[in-house]
């Protein structure tokens, strides 16, 4: 059972890849779709073979494959942030929207009225982030991309998991603004926190308990 999930990520993780390398194409003509299979499509297969693995011991049988298209979207995501600074609303929206029906079965931990509140809380947060950075420094603090993509994680993983969830986003953040200005990617000094945002997500799915325990001890 645990090779075959094992073997079922390495295949999902490759093939996200190739989708991220030719749909980048199709959101800046100016990219070039690259080949097939590259080091990126082999780092991608290990990545979510890692990660299916680890869902499957430490998340119940019942939201294993619901949490493992989550982590798929997800990756696809941050494999998209990265080449284009975009996060598609072909892809935030249905996350958002599959993360509200699921919450009306037996296949998430919400309830509808937690991913209603998880979703809302998500979206105006950072939209009101980006108000105060418009109003204090005259300028964009985050792509309205962000937004949508806090609202998916919430209406996944409920407002409980946002704090968490950001945590997460503004370390692993920083850690990518470092790295594009070193690389000198994008000479605005623009960087892509939905990395971040991705990160903290499947940092929650993985360790929600722990993560939530901590911060009750906090409080």
């Amino acid at each position: 059972m645990i090779m075959s999930i094992i073997a079922g990520g390495f295949v999902a993780g490759g093939l996200t890849s190739i989708v991220a390398n030719q749909w980048r194409t199709v959101i800046n003509e100016s990219l070039d779709a690259g080949k097939l299979i590259s080091i990126r499509t082999v780092v991608s297969c290990v990545v979510f073979a890692v990660y299916v693995t680890a869902l499957q011991i430490n998340v119940d049988s019942t939201s294993f494959y619901s949490f493992a298209l989550f982590g798929l979207m997800l990756w696809l995501l941050c494999l998209l942030d990265y080449d284009t600074m975009t996060l598609p609303d072909n892809i935030t929206q249905p996350l958002l929207w599959v993360g509200l029906l699921l919450s009306c079965t037996k296949y998430s931990m919400l309830s509808p009225v937690d991913a209603i509140w998880g979703a809302t809380i998500g979206y105006m947060s950072l939209w009101l982030l980006n108000v105060f950075c418009v109003f204090v420094f005259k300028k964009q603090g985050m792509g309205h991309g962000d937004f949508k993509l806090f609202a998916a994680i919430g209406a996944w993983l409920g407002a409980q998991s946002l704090i968490a969830t950001m945590a997460v986003a503004v370390i692993v953040g920083f850690i990518t603004a470092l790295y594009f200005l070193a690389s000198k990617k994008h000479k605005n000094g623009a960087f892509p926190f939905g990395i971040g945002l991705a990160s903290g997500a499947v940092v929650y799915v993985l360790c929600g308990d722990i993560v939530d325990m901590f911060l009750s001890l906090l409080s």
